[in-house]
């Protein structure tokens, strides 16, 4: 009897496993089409979305958003251990998808029956600020997971880091560490 049980919990598992890869093929085909293409170098990448803010006579008063790439190795180590432990624990384990924090933050909304968490990794939450607009749908979240996959198969995790420290909103119009700095 326990054998029985056994071996429908192990094929319903197998079952559930190839309908997610399924799914998963269907969605990359489904979807790749569409993507942006990815650039040769991260850092010359959507740098120009700066808002400019003039008076009534047309004088420049503000430039709100401008970014200035800072390379990683100018970057305290430090504050790029602060932005991993607060963004993205394992961002040095996984290719582009944690599924423990994917399941983690699932548990939790689920529990409190609100959004209170998210799972995305720090490729992804670059992927989504270099390519996407802000607004929430699965059929972006499927693209910008796309995405984050083509971005770490290509860029290096400390070019990939770079990049998001670069292009990240730290409040008050400031995009970017330096910027914030």
């Amino acid at each position: 009897m326990i054998r029985f049980f056994i071996e429908r919990l192990v094929f319903f598992f197998y079952i559930l496993m190839l309908f997610g890869v399924f799914i998963g093929l269907g969605s990359y085909f489904l979807f790749s089409r569409d993507l942006p293409q990815l650039p040769n170098d991260l850092r010359k990448i959507n740098l120009s979305l700066a808002t400019e803010v003039y008076s009534a006579d047309g004088e420049r008063i503000k430039v709100l958003g401008q970014r200035y790439p800072v390379p990683l190795e100018d970057i305290s180590p430090n504050f790029t251990n602060a932005i991993i432990a607060a963004e993205d624990a394992n961002f040095y384990e996984h290719k582009g998808l944690d599924h423990r924090a994917l399941m983690r933050a699932l548990l939790m909304n689920i529990r409190k029956g609100k959004i209170l968490q998210g799972g995305s990794t720090i490729t992804q939450q670059l992927s989504k600020n270099l390519f996407f607009s802000f607004e929430r749908n699965w059929i972006r979240k499927v693209k910008e997971l796309l995405i984050a996959f083509q971005l770490e198969a290509t860029f290096s995790k400390e070019k990939i880091l770079e990049a998001y420290c670069n292009q990240i909103y730290f409040g008050n119009g400031a995009y970017g560490v330096e910027e914030a700095a």
